[in-house]
């Protein structure tokens, strides 16, 4: 379907799990559901099985987000219908697989386990003693440096940015309870988007309204044709017309409530309960993962309008975010797939270098200053691309991890926020 103005795409869902109890695995408390106390060893596993869940999950996400962030490396994709560009049936249907499996459905995740990070890294500087304020402050400052960096000299559809400033939003809620995150999480993101929904639907509009054809023939000038200085003046532009100081506000109620989820479910413990969580998943995953996949597919069998592209996008990605969450957790924590999920781990653990990495390859490839393929290679033919040069960054990922703990873009984030005094305090 054509698409409203963003290169990834969004959690009411979350707030339906604020009204369970906590359960055990968490970062704080060390007993089951049942009261039991649970033993060192169980601790030491579950925390394990969550790092091998979390950076799957992330590796996961990667190849998701990539897929989509295809499209806008090959075409101008912002302003037109990719479907137009969908000469043969293989095209037609790769697209529609994108749109329906990961456009808006990995987005939220990322931005989900971005939250959840925060609050590990918080309760691992108080737990040395030291003040987590400054050392979150750096990291996400260095984030944001990074973002702009990579919005204005790769790829305008850089998301880094946008989850810095997320982040510092995300500040003053760290030392509130879990169950209040979700809560807020929930409201922040249901409120505004139905309002919104409600409104694009009366207005009637047609997704062939949302294009811009003039936009789309300079971009297709620019970036297949320009040299580096010409489409780094044009990415400039393109990035300012585009974050306008209304979409700090956008992000407010379509990032952010992601990352309150994600310190939520940092607080209440519900990425590191083992086996014990596997009915809490199961329903979610049942009620989700349909819901997702109808709301997925409103402008196939409903019409093609931008109320239902946005419903799509904005309830039905973040559904189909909790179906995936749910079902991988379920399969990661039965044993199923190991190897499978220790390669997307592995890429799931460099994500930020193989993040930049995506865009580099891709903008070479694909732009005048590289082999100028911008608008010429078809969808398939693209997504083929995604497959293969994921698997390259997997195989990578590993050998590079053989001789070193994370990659290189992580080694320098951290070695940003956890200066020299952080690391030895304690």
């Amino acid at each position: 379907m054509g698409r409203t103005p963003a290169k990834e795409s969004h959690v009411p869902f979350f707030a339906r799990l604020s009204g369970n109890k906590r359960l055990s695995g968490g970062t704080k408390g060390n007993f089951t559901r049942d009261g039991r106390r649970i033993g060192l060893e169980d601790m030491v596993s579950h925390q394990k099985e969550r790092i091998f869940f979390i950076d799957a999950l992330r590796g996961v996400c990667l190849l998701g987000i990539f897929a989509v962030n295809m499209l806008d490396f090959q075409m101008p994709y912002l302003y037109m219908n990719p479907l137009d560009a969908a000469e043969t049936f293989a095209d037609r249907a790769v697209y529609i697989f994108i749109d329906v499996f990961a456009q808006a459905s990995f987005y939220p995740l990322f931005a989900f386990l971005f939250g959840y990070g925060m609050v590990l890294i918080s309760e691992k500087a108080e737990a040395k003693g030291v003040n987590s304020r400054p050392v979150l402050t750096r990291r996400l400052a260095f984030l944001l440096l990074l973002g702009l960096l990579h919005a204005f000299f790769l790829w305008t559809g850089d998301i880094l940015a946008g989850y810095a400033l997320c982040g510092f939003l995300l500040l003053p809620f760290l030392r509130r309870p879990g169950k209040k995150l979700l809560k807020t999480a929930g409201i922040l993101y249901l409120a505004p988007n139905l309002l919104i929904a409600a409104l694009t639907l009366l207005s009637g509009l047609a997704a062939k309204d949302l294009a811009d054809p003039e936009k789309a023939e300079k971009a297709l000038h620019i970036y297949g044709n320009g040299s580096f200085l010409e489409i780094t003046r044009y990415r400039m532009s393109e990035w300012a017309e585009i974050h306008q100081p209304w979409n700090l506000l956008v992000m407010l109620f379509m990032i952010f409530p992601f990352l309150l989820a994600g310190a939520g479910f940092a607080k209440e413990g519900r990425l590191a309960g083992g086996r014990r969580l596997f009915p809490y998943y199961r329903k979610r995953f049942a009620f989700a993962l349909p819901a997702g996949l109808v709301l997925k597919t409103l402008p196939y069998w409903a019409g093609e309008t931008a109320g239902n592209i946005y419903i799509q996008d904005v309830f039905g990605g973040p559904l189909l975010s909790m179906a995936f969450l749910a079902g991988l957790y379920l399969a990661v924590n039965s044993g199923y797939g190991k190897k499978v999920f220790a390669a997307f781990s592995c890429a799931g653990r460099m994500s930020l270098t193989n993040y930049l990495f995506q865009s580099l390859v891709c903008t070479t490839i694909f732009y005048g200053y590289g082999f100028s393929l911008y608008g010429k290679v078809s969808i398939a033919a693209a997504f083929s691309a995604v497959i293969a040069l994921f698997a390259v960054q997997v195989l990578i990922s590993r050998l590079w991890l053989r001789r070193f703990s994370r990659g290189p873009a992580e080694w320098l984030w951290r070695r940003v926020y956890w200066t020299r005094g952080s690391r030895s305090a304690g």
